[in-house]
């Protein structure tokens, strides 16, 4: 993930690539990402649109 994206946009492109990964596959693995600090969670504008946005540069461990 490079740029902030919403879970729409990110399982759309994961499906690209694995098509039987589900929506909530998805969204499980966003939230550990959250827990670990790679990923912020943001809200944005009067619709509430849930928007997932990179932190810096980690590295794995």
């Amino acid at each position: 993930m490079k740029a902030t994206t919403d879970l729409d946009t990110l399982r759309n492109n994961v499906g690209q690539y694995c098509s039987g990964v589900s929506k909530s596959s998805v969204y499980q693995v966003l939230q550990w990402m959250i827990e670990n600090g790679f990923v912020q969670k943001n809200i944005n504008g009067h619709a509430q649109k849930v928007l997932y946005s990179p932190l810096g540069n980690r590295t794995s461990q």
